[in-house]
């Protein structure tokens, strides 16, 4: 038998001074009421209850047993009551890893979004363009763009990403011939060190940040195929302009990737379903 749910009848019996009210409270017989008694008696080696036909009292050991039992199965039910919470209304932190080139006014604009419908979530953001082991660092969820996604891991598409070839106004001024996909590989350009890539450019600087990849190509270093997020301003105010005639480079899925769909808390679940929202927008 189990033996918190004989520690639970127990409290009953003596908070309700009978062993059939306590099983009606229960919903169980008071034949099993009496079962766990005995269940708990005997693991103890100690008699709780003295039982006549018309009255219950505790032993010497059982008064000492029941405040001891009450105080622990309040404990266990106030635990299960905050963990509950964290399944109904999302709360605590929200331990996310996403790439650099998240780190735009745009997507900051929509964490503050999040935040003010659901204020008692604390973001905890790590910007990585790695491929981040979620149950090895501890995080709940991973936005990431990929070609490829983990097995083990269950992903839900929130939007797509353009990626765009781009250089500066100072570079673009300095050219003898216009940049077409033909000539591309005669150009200078800065090319990203933490993932493959599927063109074939004159490399004259690589980095592991994206940032700094847009940064450098502002500075009049080349060319660059970037994601539009990571450049919005710039391309606003000419700082970066697009090449090959705007046309896009690729477009790439980003993902919202964790680990089980099983009693998914609510931070998780609403923050998710709050991107997808308004990405789709």
């Amino acid at each position: 038998m189990d033996t918190l749910t004989s520690m639970n009848v127990f409290r009953q019996v003596v908070d309700l001074g009978s062993f059939s009210k306590a099983a009606e409270h229960l919903a169980i017989s008071p034949a099993m009421a009496s079962k766990h008694l005995r269940h708990l008696e005997d693991c103890l080696q100690a008699k709780l209850l003295n039982r006549s036909s018309r009255h219950l009292s505790l032993t010497e050991v059982g008064q000492n047993y029941y405040r001891e039992c009450c105080h622990a199965l309040d404990i266990l039910d106030s635990a299960r009551q905050t963990a509950q919470q964290g399944v109904v209304n999302p709360q605590g932190t929200l331990k996310i890893t996403l790439p650099i080139w998240l780190a735009t006014p745009y997507f900051a604009q929509i964490l503050q979004q999040y935040r003010t419908l659901y204020p008692e979530v604390r973001l905890s953001l790590y910007l990585d363009n790695q491929r981040t082991d979620l149950i090895a660092h501890g995080f709940d969820l991973a936005l990431r763009v990929d070609r490829s996604i983990d097995p083990n891991i269950i992903v839900k598409p929130l939007t797509e990403i353009d990626f765009y070839w781009v250089t500066s106004p100072r570079y673009f001024q300095t050219l003898p011939e216009p940049i077409t996909p033909q000539n591309l590989e005669r150009h200078l350009a800065v090319t990203p060190n933490y993932t493959s890539v599927d063109y074939t450019v004159n490399s004259v600087a690589d980095s592991n940040n994206t940032m700094m990849l847009k940064e450098l190509v502002v500075a009049g270093m080349g060319i660059a195929c970037l994601p539009e997020w990571a450049m919005l301003a710039e391309l606003q105010q000419g700082r970066l302009i697009k090449i090959l005639n705007a046309q896009k480079a690729q477009t790439l899925k980003l993902y919202a990737a964790y680990m089980n769909r099983e009693h998914l808390s609510a931070k998780i679940r609403t923050f998710i379903d709050f991107l997808a929202q308004r990405l789709a927008e």
